[in-house]
């Protein structure tokens, strides 16, 4: 299962922003299959700073710069739904990961857009209420579906229904962004810890409810 819920509100483990990958022997040969770590930092509001992982399969610098390219395309397509003053940043190192065991094998230094911001009316919601994004791959194992998540934060408290829940226009905002995080570049992967392996994603979907997310500082 994906990790975006942990990662979304604790920093991502430091690592050394290098160009030069160990393992690349390995990796070259054909001996691994990689997979590659965007973060976006999202800030400017209380609760923040919010962190938001997304896992690309690729094993070089082009595949790295093309899945930042692809998130930042993510991120400016759901300004929308962002109040402003969120700024999404997305941290320029990219780390190559092995799914098997979830060791930083390397990694590549890209150059990400300029960050993106909310501009999208009104007072925001709670910041531990987000949108849960569900990320489908259509496979079983085990008898399990293998699927992942991701929480876009800063959604302005109009996008809440009489009831609570999920605006019925905010789906639709989704399905076109993360349509187009789908549609280009390397493909977007849920990583399962349990099976130390990656599977593609096919297709998203929106939760009605909001999610409730928790800090380790609350």
């Amino acid at each position: 299962m994906a990790e975006l819920r942990r990662l979304l509100v604790c920093p991502p483990p430091a690592v050394e922003p290098t160009s030069r990958n160990s393992g690349l022997q390995d990796l070259l040969a054909g001996n691994i299959r990689v997979m590659l770590r965007v973060v976006t930092v999202l800030t400017g509001k209380p609760g923040s700073p919010w962190y938001s992982t997304l896992y690309f399969e690729g094993a070089i610098s082009t595949e790295a710069q093309d899945a930042v390219d692809q998130v930042d395309v993510l991120w400016g397509n759901l300004t929308s739904v962002m109040v402003a003053g969120i700024t999404a940043t997305i941290e320029p190192f990219v780390a190559s990961i092995d799914p098997a065991t979830g060791d930083v094998i390397g990694g590549f230094v890209t150059t990400p857009a300029a960050p993106q911001v909310g501009d999208a009316t009104g007072s925001m919601l709670p910041g531990a209420s987000q949108v849960q994004q569900n990320l489908l791959t259509g496979v079983y194992v085990g008898g399990r579906n293998i699927r992942g998540k991701m929480y876009i934060p800063g959604l302005p408290a109009s996008y809440s229904d009489l009831s609570g829940r999920v605006d019925a226009t905010v789906p639709a905002t989704m399905a076109i962004a993360f349509d187009a995080l789908l549609a280009d570049g390397p493909d977007l992967v849920v990583w399962s810890r349990k099976n130390g392996a990656t599977y593609a994603v096919s297709d998203t979907t929106t939760s009605p409810n909001f999610a409730s997310l928790r800090s380790r500082r609350d």
